[in-house]
């Protein structure tokens, strides 16, 4: 699983006029950032070989990038949370989301960025079938 596939993912939801992976350059308004996580954990494997596990993980974070509208940013945050809780077997690149376990029961209010748009971020676990 790699933040390629992430991005493919979100673009399939058709939620946002822009999807981003790395740099959000130009950062277009109703716009998705797709970021490898820093969200870390206690390393496990199952046991046996590593050839027995059935799946991996995969932390990534989604910034929400909307409009000047709180009100219109949140929903977007809401309902990018929502279509990601939703997701089932879900195609992604050439991999295969199992499904997304959001790491915050909302998404995080960023504030405004300098030009006054409101941001909203969201941490998951994407569960991906090895």
């Amino acid at each position: 699983m790699t933040i390629a596939d992430i991005r493919a993912f979100i673009v399939s939801l058709g939620l946002a006029d822009q999807v981003y992976s790395g740099m959000m350059a130009d950062k277009a308004e109703k716009s998705i950032g797709c970021y490898p996580s820093k969200h870390t954990e206690a390393y496990r494997r199952s046991f046996g070989k590593p050839s027995t596990a059935s799946y991996g993980r995969y932390y990534a974070s989604f910034l929400v990038h909307w409009t000047e509208s709180q009100r219109e940013s949140e929903k977007a945050a809401r309902a990018l949370q929502d279509a990601l809780e939703a997701a089932r077997n879900a195609s992604a690149g050439d991999e295969t989301i199992l499904f997304i376990l959001p790491l915050y029961s909302d998404p995080v209010p960023l504030d405004t960025d300098e030009a006054g748009i409101y941001e909203y971020d969201i941490e998951a676990a994407i569960i991906y079938k090895l």
